[in-house]
């Protein structure tokens, strides 16, 4: 019997060891199918996926610890860590820039000409299309207030079709929408290179899962042929600190103080 009984309890230690940790992913918009697929081949957790309808609906869920982990944007994330201490773990893809683009064919040649000129901005949370694009009409001498400009989408590439069908004088993007409209714009200007938005944990996650999805997420190599995928231009492992110019476009943008 006592055999039996420490047979037992070996097994149960063992399947204890073994046995992988849930952990709820929240995700809003872009899918993350192979990111999910590689991170469950991890042994020390099993990742269960939460999809929500709105960003808003995400961050709630993650403030109320409804799900371990969110994608969230650079701005939701400084917010996130102010009101209850969510920390990033990577960031989707290297570290980016923003760029405010013209058509090829437009007469403006310099940022001091869009003054009083149509601009299409992505959306207001938006470090890509907007915020950073502030801080480069910033630097060249131009306020919000001295331009036109409106939020047009959340799919970068609207901000530019709209551009070239017309409907604005210039718009703001990231490098990689730039990327694939190079032949038909021109550049005014470029931003310094800053963080991009992190995969984020909530107050009280376990540090050694959280250990566990770096090092998993950082030997995560995309498969080809899913560009609307997450992370399918590599990831970077981020601190807090890496947002801090982040916290700084809040306050003097958006009058928001998340320090």
């Amino acid at each position: 019997m006592i055999r039996v009984l420490l047979a037992l309890s070996l097994f149960l230690s063992t399947h204890a060891l073994l046995a992988k940790q849930t952990v709820v992913l929240g995700v809003s918009g872009r899918p993350v199918d192979a990111v999910v697929t590689h991170l469950n081949t991890s042994k020390a957790m099993a990742i269960q996926v939460r999809t929500f309808d709105t960003d808003d609906a995400l961050y709630a869920a993650l403030r109320d610890g409804k799900v371990d982990l969110a994608f969230l944007g650079a701005v939701r994330y400084v917010q996130a860590h102010f009101e209850f201490g969510a920390t990033p773990l990577v960031a989707d893809g290297k570290a980016s820039r923003s760029s405010i683009l013209v058509p090829a064919s437009s007469p403006i040649t310099n940022m001091k000409q869009l003054k009083s000129k149509r601009i299409a901005f992505g959306y207001a949370d938006s470090t890509s299309t907007y915020l950073i694009p502030l801080l480069l009409l910033s630097k060249n001498g131009l306020r919000q207030e001295d331009v036109k400009g409106s939020f047009v989408s959340h799919r970068p590439q609207d901000l530019v079709d709209q551009m070239l069908a017309g409907k604005f004088d210039a718009c703001a993007v990231s490098e990689k929408t730039l990327a694939t409209n190079k032949a038909k714009v021109r550049v005014l200007g470029t931003s310094e290179p800053f963080a991009g938005p992190p995969l984020v944990a909530r107050k009280g996650f376990s540090d050694g899962l959280a250990a566990e999805i770096r090092r998993m997420m950082t030997s995560y190599k995309p498969p080809a042929g899913r560009p609307g995928e997450r992370f399918t231009d590599g990831v970077t492992p981020v601190t807090d600190v890496d947002y801090n110019r982040i916290r700084f476009l809040c306050k003097v943008i958006l009058k928001k103080s998340y320090l």
